[in-house]
């Protein structure tokens, strides 16, 4: 593998080109070895979405760097399912290709179901605290982002759940 420095420079000579061949003014992009830089192609015509750098040698060919525009995951919402059969249960569904982490109110991490036709979700019951709350995360290599919360009590709004204590 080769060090950062050459990619750094591989990467400046890219943008370079590409920014040369656009007609655009050549912008420097700098960064200490080691660290961080931040660039995009900018505009072209027509424009580019993606970017894969590749390394080639003698035996192989490897994916070095790969830009791409819209690599930012959207913030996911919760869709509810209410399955007919069963009253007092709500399917809790992510619709996303890529990795969901389903939580509790707890913080704690949910199991997930895959085998629902509009996605990965997770099954509430009608019981517990009305209060606690569910939410979606999906993951990318870039970035992630978290549902609005879905509390228990607005799953079930409307139906009258009845706990009975008897006190001898």
């Amino acid at each position: 593998m080769l060090p950062l420095g050459y990619w750094t420079i591989v990467i400046f000579a890219v943008f370079n080109a590409i920014g040369a061949a656009s007609g655009q003014n050549e912008k420097e992009v700098f960064g200490a070895l080691g660290g961080e830089v931040s660039f995009g192609p900018g505009k072209l015509n027509p424009p580019v979405t993606s970017i894969i750098w590749k390394q080639i040698s003698s035996t192989a060919v490897t994916k070095a760097i790969e830009w791409d525009d819209d690599a930012l995951v959207p913030k996911p919402e919760i869709k509810i399912d209410r399955p007919d059969n069963l009253p007092n249960v709500v399917y809790l569904i992510c619709e996303y290709d890529g990795q969901i982490i389903w939580k509790n109110s707890a913080g704690e991490n949910l199991v997930i179901a895959n085998h629902h036709p509009k996605g990965k979700f997770i099954t509430v019951k009608q019981n517990g605290n009305p209060e606690s709350y569910y939410t979606c995360t999906v993951v990318n290599a870039v970035s992630n982002a978290t549902s609005d919360p879905v509390y228990k009590r607005d799953l079930f709004e409307g139906k009258i759940v009845i706990y009975l204590s008897i006190i001898y």
